[in-house]
C-alpha cells in the first residue's frame, strides 16, 4: 500500500458502552484499513464488534471464532490462524486493529494471539491501548472504593474446581476482585457467606451493557445462571464495601 508500513493495534473497548471506548481506540478505529474481532462459538455477532458498530463504518471486518474451551493445545490452532492473517496483511503495507471488551491484556484473547504475532512480527508494528476494565467499570456504578491509602487488592480468577486459591485471597487482601465467576457462582456465594463477606460484597454482570445486573444480596444468586460476563468485588472494610 504505497510502500507504508503496516501496524497492528490491540484495543481494548472497554465494558460495553460506546462512550467508554477511549479517544484513541475511536481513532485508530476510524484510521484501520481492516477489523479483526474474536467471536465465541456460542454468541452471535462479537461484543467487541457491536460496541464498536458507531466507529466501524463500512471498513472490512474479520470475525474470528474462539471456543469456549480451557484446553491450550486445542485452542493454539484457533489462534495461530489469526495471526498468520494479520501478519500478512500488516506485511502487505495494512493498518490492522483487533478489538477486545475491557482492557486488551487483562484476561483477553488478544494476549494468545499477540503471543504468535511476535513469532513473525517486529515489535516495532506491534501497539496495544488500554480499555476501562469490568470491575472498574462495576466498582464506579456501585461507588465501591477499589482501594484506599496502603490497602492490597488482588484480581483473581474463579478456578473450575477447588475454591482454596479464593478463600486465601479473601483473607490476604483488603479488597478481592474475583473474574471469571461463570459456573462457580453459587459455590462462590457460599464460600463468601461461610466467611462473613457476602453482605461485603456486589455482584455485577453485563456492566454497561444491555442486560447489566448489580445486586449486593447475593443470597439470592445461588440458584442463579448469572455468572457469565461478571465479576465479584468483595472488601473487607469500609469503602463502601459496607
Amino acid at each position: 500500500m504505497d510502500g507504508r508500513q503496516g501496524t497492528f493495534w490491540g484495543l481494548g473497548l472497554g465494558p460495553g458502552d460506546p462512550e467508554l471506548v477511549t479517544l484513541k481506540a475511536r481513532r485508530l478505529i476510524q484510521e484501520a484499513d481492516c477489523i479483526v474481532v474474536p467471536k465465541s462459538s456460542i454468541a452471535g455477532e462479537s461484543l467487541a464488534l457491536e460496541i464498536a458498530r458507531p466507529f466501524v463504518g463500512d471498513k472490512p471486518v474479520l470475525q474470528f471464532e474462539f471456543p469456549m474451551r480451557r484446553n491450550e493445545r486445542e485452542l493454539a490452532p484457533y489462534w495461530a490462524a489469526a495471526a498468520a492473517e494479520i501478519a500478512d496483511r500488516v506485511g502487505r503495507g495494512e493498518r490492522v486493529v483487533f478489538l477486545t471488551l475491557g482492557d486488551c491484556l487483562t484476561y483477553s484473547t488478544y494476549c494468545y494471539v499477540l503471543q504468535e504475532l511476535r513469532k513473525t512480527l517486529p515489535e516495532s508494528v506491534i501497539h496495544s491501548v488500554p480499555g476501562v476494565t469490568s470491575f472498574a467499570a462495576a466498582a464506579a456504578a456501585t461507588s465501591f472504593s477499589l482501594g484506599e491509602k496502603d490497602e492490597r487488592i488482588a484480581v483473581v480468577p474463579v478456578p473450575r474446581g477447588d475454591l482454596g486459591p479464593v478463600r486465601r485471597a479473601l483473607e490476604e487482601y483488603d479488597t478481592v476482585v474475583l473474574m471469571k465467576v461463570a459456573k462457580q457462582l453459587p459455590a462462590v456465594v457460599r464460600l463468601l457467606q461461610e466467611m462473613g463477606l457476602d453482605g461485603q460484597a456486589v455482584f455485577a454482570s453485563h456492566v454497561s451493557q444491555d442486560g447489566e445486573f448489580i445486586t449486593r444480596d447475593l443470597a439470592s444468586l445461588l440458584d442463579n445462571e448469572r455468572g457469565y460476563l461478571s465479576v465479584i468485588l468483595v472488601r473487607r472494610r469500609g469503602g463502601d464495601g459496607r
